[in-house]
């Protein structure tokens, strides 16, 4: 272990110099800021259920009109003043009807499919983040031959992670 030129903490594989070390040699560094939980603030990591008792609007499936409707379903603030860093781990009820798997990482402005019904058809859950609130939106699409995706009865378990710095390094 030793410290780079430019005050940075590089550990590299056995065999390789620190200071020579590149690319998959080195094994951890402080090149980049680490994500860090605000302990102190209860919604930095949390976990939220969001279960479907109406139907969200969905597209008519005739073109142009396929989707995605979006439609806001929750959303909460983070108690910051930027934008942050953010992760998801997303698990739907019913899983015997989802086509992909039943639990999902979602990062930030990713769109993940819980109700996947033929190509152009389904909802997803897509997450976006502001300086002020977490928002979460579902996104239905309808190609109009594999039937509406109706998510009534739906529940999507998220476990939410806020940290603290945006993760930019600046």
């Amino acid at each position: 272990m030793a410290a780079s030129d430019d005050n940075l903490m590089q550990v590299s594989q056995i065999g390789t110099t620190t200071k020579n070390a590149a690319g998959s040699q080195v094994t951890f560094n402080t090149k980049y800021p680490f994500a860090k939980l605000d302990k102190t603030n209860p919604v930095s990591f949390q976990n939220i259920s969001i279960q479907f008792y109406t139907e969200p609007p969905a597209p008519s499936g005739t073109y142009p009109d396929i989707g995605p409707t979006t439609t806001l379903v929750y959303q909460f603030a983070h108690g910051y003043t930027y934008v942050p860093s953010t992760w998801f781990l997303m698990q739907v009820t019913p899983s015997s009807t989802v086509s992909y798997p039943p639990v999902n990482y979602q990062q930030e402005g990713t769109n993940a499919f819980f109700l996947y019904l033929g190509p152009g058809t389904g909802a997803g859950l897509t997450i976006t983040t502001d300086a002020t609130n977490v928002y979460f939106y579902v996104d239905k699409y309808y190609g109009g031959s594999f039937g509406l995706p109706n998510i009534i009865g739906y529940v999507l378990n998220i476990r939410a992670y806020v940290f603290v710095d945006d993760l930019s390094g600046k």
